[in-house]
């Protein structure tokens, strides 16, 4: 199984004014950086079921989002290919059981008082699309599979809606196919991606061979 990272797609969108509210909390964090990016005030822990605010980066990532529009700049894309037989179920469950496993992969955000805050859902869910690569030879697969790879990094998600990770298969052959994943960088990073193909990958195990 080899893997393959697609660059995030550019992104962008009308820029919108932004309430007084948001204005303030802007102001707030331009004067953080003027004075060397401090540590801002601690953010307690979240309360079992509960919300918590957004952390600094992901504030700052929140109103770029605002403040341009939903774009894909931020957009994470991870490629693995999949080589052999495969069992789409079980891989489909193994998407579900990881989003059930991270709370960062069922967080939303929305705005209160004028602040992003992190809602984090109690359940998520993402269905697997499979996509069939076109292309009649070889490098025309290729060609397709990657201009596919493109468009899929390139949609931009809603900060409102969880989860912030899109899945999806491209089939090459009844052998062959690429798992494609794209997870916003509010809620995951290089390390964290890692993490989540680690996982899919045991648990994949797992499910295909009936265990669990």
């Amino acid at each position: 199984m080899n893997s393959q990272d697609d660059k995030p797609g550019g992104g962008g969108g009308a820029t919108g004014a932004l309430t007084p509210d948001r204005q303030r909390l802007l102001a707030l964090r331009l004067q953080q950086r003027r004075q060397g990016m401090g540590p801002g005030p601690s953010i307690a822990r979240r309360p079992g079921g509960g919300d918590s605010p957004a952390s600094h980066p992901q504030q700052a990532l929140w109103f770029l989002d605002d403040l341009l529009g939903p774009g894909s700049l931020y957009n994470m894309s991870h490629a693995v290919r999949l080589s052999g037989s495969l069992d789409v179920a079980a891989l489909e469950r193994s998407l579900r059981e990881v989003i059930r496993r991270h709370e960062g992969l069922r967080t939303a955000f929305e705005v209160r008082d004028g602040v992003p805050v992190q809602r984090v859902l109690s359940a998520a869910s993402v269905d697997l699309s499979v996509i069939e690569v076109g292309g009649s030879t070889s490098d025309g697969h290729e060609q397709e599979l990657h201009r596919l790879l493109h468009r899929g990094s390139g949609q931009p998600f809603d900060l409102g809606r969880a989860p912030l990770l899109r899945a999806r298969l491209l089939r090459l052959s009844e052998t062959e196919h690429v798992l494609e994943l794209v997870v916003h960088h509010i809620v995951s990073d290089g390390w964290s991606m890692g993490v989540i193909a680690h996982e899919l990958s045991v648990l994949y195990s797992a499910f295909s061979a009936g265990e669990g």
